[in-house]
């Protein structure tokens, strides 16, 4: 260690060229966003199982949510708005589209159950959700009540392919059920839906 606290010790593996210190940059994390898109446009964001996001799709992708949040979702600046998304673009894209409304994210664990979202969303007073579709079963006995809007993300949008992946395991019997299910929660709206509404 130095003796001079001024002038801390440099560790052998940071570069000699490096400042030792950063600079801030000025502004929120959606600036950020936006100056990296303006500087690198087709620089990549986010890349998820081969399938690349640039960053100029991401703001994109970013501003139609905020907009569908803002005008359909009625979400106004300090609103509550749950994420339940494992990690994908989807959990961005939600991330900086709930920042660009000028709302709070609540982050929920998707391990969470009913009665704990119901908690949460009445602790926080959250009306408006973001969630992956393997969370609609449990999300499904809040709509309308605790929930006023959800928005569902498929992560299969985001991947790189003609046909949809599906599970080996899941009969097509099955996979219409969960689509007459989804069908009658009040408030679902698929991601990919609500962005192109907002546009």
């Amino acid at each position: 260690m130095s003796a001079d606290p001024a002038t801390p010790h440099r560790s052998p593996a940071w570069p000699a060229d490096e400042p030792w210190h950063l600079a801030m940059p000025e502004g929120t994390l959606y600036d950020a966003l936006v100056r990296a898109a303006l500087d690198r446009p087709s620089h990549p964001a986010t890349v998820f199982y081969g399938a690349s996001l640039s960053y100029a799709e991401l703001r994109e992708r970013v501003d139609a949510l905020a907009g569908f949040l803002q005008s359909a979702c009625g979400v106004k600046r300090g609103d509550r708005v749950m994420i339940a998304l494992q990690n994908s673009p989807q959990y961005v894209i939600a991330y900086y589209a709930v920042m660009r409304a000028d709302a709070v994210i609540v982050p929920v664990n998707p391990m969470n159950k009913t009665a704990e979202i119901d908690y949460l969303a009445a602790d926080s007073g959250a009306r408006v959700a973001i969630i992956g579709s393997e969370l609609n079963d449990i999300f499904a006995p809040l709509a309308g009540e605790a929930i006023t809007h959800t928005i569902v993300a498929q992560y299969r949008d985001e991947i790189l392919t003609r046909r949809p992946i599906r599970c080996r395991h899941a009969s097509p019997k099955r996979r219409r059920r969960c689509r007459r299910r989804r069908a009658g929660i009040p408030g679902h709206l698929r991601s990919r839906k609500a962005c192109s509404q907002a546009q």
